[in-house]
């Protein structure tokens, strides 16, 4: 019989192991655990943490971050707390901050637990390791470089594989990057009743019959497999690793971004059914002047563009549209109506999408996805990271359209 209080899994032993190698040569080592649910990652990430903090032959500070820092509170710290109880190692009066600043101290060490959404500095914090509870929602690449430069010892970060492309996924392969693999059967704590929900999405016949079959959550949650998110808005896009010279009757779309959210700049063009897009800036702007020495470069004497009728500083005569209608760029308004959004987006999915991969348009499509209310989809997009593919549909709503075939 497994007790709880001792028992240790795999991915425990890999940090344990990395830990000892790396600490003798000052390296930071990077670990990231990828696996289906309840397959024990997190648990094993905190009993890590844990017993380095009370070895006690040194001070630890480790930060613990979630996208947000409600989300950190309600499962990376419940998560926590819940693991040391099960050890009997849990003491409340560890805790302080628990509202606002999560803190839990061991001995001199001390574990913090924060919300990226709550950052008051954008660099992060020096420490000796930082663990990225949950890295693929809504962490974006920049966050997590700007925290870890400031890490000396080891960067932790787990996810369940619910996409196919991600920024964090280029880094398998890199030198003293390490990457793990668990699902639900490498946690013999799974509860029957979670093993059983878990086993009821494999595409069997019995579940077929059943009604329970999803080969999505099998793929992801079951087996812990990179897979499309559920409710994909473009599903199927062709990505090509340039934008084909010989296009024809090229435009531009601009998405404005001020301080957080990107400007996004895209050129499209289509020919016959395949709409081809590309990604040219994606950087906040908030100067009209900078704007539009950002933007002019791509500009031909044969290019206009289509831009974001929501303008900051729309009523300002140094707006940004018409700072650059000023600036002698042929740049105009999409005209926007109630229901374009969804008018838009089904235009783009008439063509077939070819777009040319980068890392900030390849995570958009994977988190662009329809809305849902108790699991009943809903015909609007969920908010979120969308600031290219917006750029993309201002130009098939006010040019591309024209050339669909009826």
């Amino acid at each position: 019989m497994l007790d709880p209080r001792t028992y240790r899994g795999k991915v425990y032993t890999v940090l344990r192991y990395l830990l000892s190698l790396y600490i003798l040569v000052g390296v930071v080592v990077r670990v990231f655990n990828e696996g289906g649910s309840r397959s024990g990652k997190t648990f094993c990430t905190f009993d890590f943490l844990v017993d380095i903090c009370m070895q006690g032959d040194r001070a630890w500070n480790i930060y613990v971050f979630r996208s947000t820092l409600q989300d950190c509170k309600e499962y990376s710290l419940a998560d926590f707390k819940k693991k040391l109880i099960l050890r009997g190692d849990y003491d409340p009066d560890c805790l302080t901050g628990e509202n606002v600043r999560p803190d839990y101290r061991i001995g001199k060490s001390v574990i913090h637990f924060r919300g990226l959404d709550k950052m008051d500095r954008k660099e992060g914090y020096d420490c000796d390791i930082v663990y990225f509870n949950e890295m693929l929602d809504d962490i974006s690449q920049s966050q997590f470089e700007n925290i870890t430069m400031r890490c000396t010892t080891m960067i932790i970060g787990d996810w369940n594989p619910k996409y196919t492309q991600h920024w964090a996924f280029d880094m398998e392969g890199q030198p003293d990057t390490f990457f793990t693999h668990t699902t639900y059967r490498d946690n013999p704590f799974c509860p029957l009743a979670v093993r059983r929900r878990i086993e009821s999405y494999e595409p069997t016949p019995d579940n077929d019959a059943a009604g329970t079959s999803d080969p999505y959550r099998w793929n992801v949650y079951g087996l812990g497999m990179r897979a499309a998110q559920e409710g994909l808005i473009y599903p199927n896009i062709n990505w090509i690793d340039s934008f084909p010279a010989d296009l024809e009757h090229v435009i531009l779309g601009l998405d404005f971004g001020f301080t957080k959210d990107p400007t996004a700049l895209v050129r499209t063009a289509v020919r016959g059914s395949d709409l081809y897009a590309e990604k040219l800036l994606y950087s906040p702007i908030d100067d009209p002047e900078i704007l539009y020495q950002a933007v002019k470069p791509f500009f031909t004497k044969k290019t206009y563009c289509f831009a974001d009728s929501a303008d900051k500083y729309a009523s300002n005569p140094e707006g940004m549209i018409n700072s650059l209608v000023a600036r002698g760029l042929p740049v105009m308004k999409v005209n926007k109506y109630h229901g374009s959004l969804v008018d838009g987006i089904y235009l783009v999915k008439n063509f077939r999408l070819n777009f040319v991969r980068s890392r900030e348009l390849q995570n958009e499509v994977n988190a662009y996805v329809w809305d849902s209310v108790n699991g009943i989809q809903l015909l609007k997009p969920k908010d979120g990271n969308d600031h290219l593919l917006d750029a993309i549909r201002y130009d098939v709503m006010s040019e591309h359209k024209n050339f669909l075939t009826t």
